[in-house]
């Protein structure tokens, strides 16, 4: 015969639920900019999982080392896609004629000023299916949103570039 091994929770379940079960990770290490007002995909931001079972969530967490705009007063909206679709429920609900996105960053000085982004999200996608993720931005006024970088791009010896990441995780449910 064989041993069998069950855990036991305090509650006297033996779910598994909240286990990590696969981390995908995806990385930018250049500089990006993108001054369009449609939907732009933030290259490197990008990758795809399957899902070994139906009842998993899927976390996506985004890490935007830097981030400027070369103008101030404007918005920089950013978009989680899934299947290149934008994913409904990780934006702001429709509220008059508020612009729905998942996160949002305005500066107000722009041009030599950058900031990290933290954003974090947990989809249900309810199947074993593979599905790509990505995030992408859109600027308000025609003004030019940098990743990894201050908004007006500056290559000097006090200016930085950093690193961004797109990490996916499967958690069992």
């Amino acid at each position: 015969g064989g041993i069998i091994m069950a855990i036991y929770y305090g509650d006297g379940t033996t779910s598994n639920d909240g286990r990590i079960i696969q981390v995908k990770e995806a990385y930018n290490r250049t500089i990006t900019t993108i001054s369009s007002s449609s939907d732009t995909a933030i290259g490197g931001l990008s990758n795809t999982i399957t899902c070994s079972e139906a009842a998993s969530r899927v976390r996506i967490d985004v890490s935007l080392g830097c981030v400027g705009i070369n103008s101030a007063n404007y918005y920089a909206f950013f978009v989680i896609y899934k299947d290149g679709n934008a994913l409904g429920n990780s934006m702001g609900q429709t509220e008059g004629s508020r612009q729905r996105c998942s996160f949002a960053f305005r500066q107000n000085p722009g041009g030599h000023m950058g900031n990290t982004i933290y954003y974090s999200y947990v989809d249900q996608p309810g199947d074993t299916n593979q599905h790509t993720y990505d995030l992408r931005v859109s600027m308000e006024g025609g003004v030019t949103c940098r990743i990894n970088t201050t908004g007006n791009g500056n290559n000097q010896s006090n200016y930085p570039i950093a690193m961004s990441a797109f990490l996916l995780t499967e958690i069992a449910d």
